[in-house]
């Protein structure tokens, strides 16, 4: 187990991870936590694979081989982490911020449990939420965008915008402009 990834990753959580898991042995890695957690485990398992390598490489890993299998399991919403391969990790001794990843850390399996999300502070969990609804409206105002994903950015933004204020304790209020 490694629980020291904190909430923006950096190059030195990956390797320290990389670290402990090379200790145990090839195996499944397993996320539980929010976005960062599971873009740290993403790093985690392709440094692992590739003993030689260290986060700071991020720009390099591309043609590595392949990550061991992830199994994703978040308890934020927002980031959508456990639908991609890649991860967004600090690199502090350059003072940057870098994609760590690989398609074959892309989780293979991903638990969605609503109720892991329940013990989230409010802040954590508004901050998240705005990410999702972030995360719809940047679909709806996509180039790319199609009709396949404005039917699902549309019901994801509407469905953000109903569910969050109640999720975080918030109350919605209505303007009404007079007669």
């Amino acid at each position: 187990m490694y629980d020291e990834v904190a909430p923006n990753p950096s190059t030195g959580h990956v390797d320290a991870g990389a670290a402990r898991a090379k200790d145990f042995g090839p195996a499944t890695v397993v996320a539980l936590g929010g976005g960062s957690v599971l873009d740290a485990a993403k790093g985690i398992s392709l440094l692992v694979a590739n003993p030689d390598a260290v986060a700071a490489d991020a720009d390099h890993l591309w043609e590595a081989a392949d990550g061991l299998p992830l199994i994703a399991v978040p308890t934020t919403s927002g980031t959508g982490a456990e639908t991609n391969g890649f991860g967004v990790i600090e690199d502090t001794a350059a003072c940057r911020k870098v994609y760590l990843g690989h398609p074959s850390v892309k989780p293979r399996v991903a638990l969605l449990d609503p109720e892991l999300t329940l013990g989230l502070p409010p802040a954590a969990t508004a901050a998240t939420g705005i990410d999702a609804l972030v995360h719809g409206i940047a679909s709806l105002a996509s180039r790319g965008a199609n009709a396949f994903s404005v039917a699902y950015a549309t019901q994801a933004v509407g469905m953000v915008s109903r569910a969050l204020p109640a999720a975080t304790g918030t109350v919605r209020t209505s303007v009404h402009a007079p007669n």
